[in-house]
């Protein structure tokens, strides 16, 4: 049987003293496979790896519409430590603004030490390593530039070009938050991750996801709200542009059959 998880926020938990009792300052993992919806990890901090979460011996966790931001680490992983043979995927969630330890530390969002990542619809961003604020700390892993470890698609991870993981729909551009300086992870309207997720999550043709605003899900956590209204092409605030007289969408391909 699989344990859910769901609806409430994991903050300030310590994870401190020798060997694994200093790891996963908010959730430590030993062969367990659960379902966490709904989640926010703040504020966690770890004496060693995985500030937030740490996964080991084979444990697997499924996750949409979680918000790991703002954990601590000294060791790899402030957001996530994955070790090997364990597994993570996640749909749908902000992994943001944590921090790992001074020195030769990596994967201030995710670190994967022989175990697997894979993302979709997901933001990874402003990860950082203490007294470095360079950009390439936010996915890292074993295989270090090869990043055999993931799997992402139509997510926003920040890095250079050879950091980030190749996959459909993957965009690196500043995802525009309200207020990432004090936890606000929600988009701007002007946000590039608002209708840019996809809704067919597995890939096999068919919707997985039908709760969201717009023409396709958001990345990250929080769904955007239009606060005028969606004009009949789902553009929110559009003006219901279509091409020519065929009454297709602008934005559609070969509308005109051509």
């Amino acid at each position: 049987m699989t344990t859910l998880i769901t609806g409430f926020t994991i903050q300030n938990g310590y994870a401190v003293g020798d060997n694994s009792i200093n790891r996963g300052g908010g959730m430590s993992l030993y062969s367990s496979s659960p379902t966490l919806t709904g989640l926010t990890f703040s504020d966690n901090s770890a004496g060693s790896k995985g500030g937030a979460i740490y996964l080991s011996y084979s444990s697997l966790i499924s996750g949409s519409y979680i918000l790991i931001n703002n954990n601590y680490s000294e060791g790899h992983g402030a957001g996530i430590f994955i070790s090997a043979l364990s597994d993570i995927n996640l749909n749908k969630s902000t992994i943001a603004s944590n921090m790992v330890g001074e020195g030769d530390t990596f994967g201030a969002g995710i670190y994967a030490d022989g175990g697997t990542s894979s993302l979709v619809n997901s933001i990874v961003y402003y990860n950082r390593i203490e007294g470095d604020y360079g950009i390439n700390y936010n996915l890292n892993g074993y295989t270090g530039d090869e990043l055999n470890e993931y799997t992402v698609s139509y997510s926003d991870i920040e890095g250079d070009e050879n950091l980030i993981p190749e996959g459909e729909g993957n965009i690196s551009i500043a995802p525009e938050v309200n207020d990432f300086e004090n936890g606000d992870y929600s988009l701007k309207s002007t946000s590039p991750c608002i209708d840019a997720g996809t809704a067919d999550t597995d890939g096999d043709g068919y919707d997985d996801i039908t709760d969201y605003n717009g023409l396709a899900p958001d990345m990250g956590a929080f769904e955007s709200i239009c606060e005028s209204n969606y004009d009949e092409c789902g553009v929110c605030g559009g003006d219901g542009a279509v091409f020519g007289d065929t009454g297709c969408c602008e934005y559609e391909v070969d509308c005109t059959g051509e």
